[in-house]
């Protein structure tokens, strides 16, 4: 069985409106929905005593998770039995990041302005030059959901 050839889509501020009218349809044939999530980096480590090695390393995650903003979203695409979409079957969504407001910052006090400020659109307009990106997309089982079941 050969795998298919995809493109991944990155959907900035100036191309929401279209990407997700192409999402809509693509998603009538192909309503499972692998996620993927990506997140700044690294700033915190946790303390404490640990159980196992694997279990340090899903604290650090966890912990980084809680306290870091996602940057981007993707999702691919794909019907019962794990087939992709053929041509676009994964969209990048690219979020609005700034390293000064990256992590959730503790107020010096109460009557201080809290240092989150909510932009007016949370998508970016994309970097020069913008590209496409193709990969060879193998089939998905896990951490799947379907729409309208």
């Amino acid at each position: 069985m050969s795998t298919p050839q995809v493109t991944i889509r990155d959907v900035w501020a100036h191309n929401f409106e279209r990407e997700m009218n192409i999402v809509r349809g693509v998603v009538e044939k192909f309503p499972y929905i692998a996620m993927d999530t990506e997140f700044p980096g690294v700033v915190a480590r946790p303390i404490g005593t640990f159980k196992t090695t694997s279990d340090y390393h899903y604290q650090t995650l966890r912990c980084n998770v809680d306290l870091l903003k996602v940057i981007q979203v993707g999702l691919t695409f794909s019907d019962g039995n794990g087939n992709v979409a053929p041509g676009t079957c994964t969209w990048q969504f690219n979020l609005k990041f700034s390293i000064k407001y990256a992590a959730i910052l503790p107020r010096p006090s109460p009557s201080s302005p809290p240092p989150i400020r909510l932009p007016h659109s949370i998508f970016v307009n994309p970097p020069p030059p913008q590209h496409t990106h193709t990969r060879t997309h193998a089939r998905a089982h896990t951490h799947t959901h379907t729409l309208g079941s």
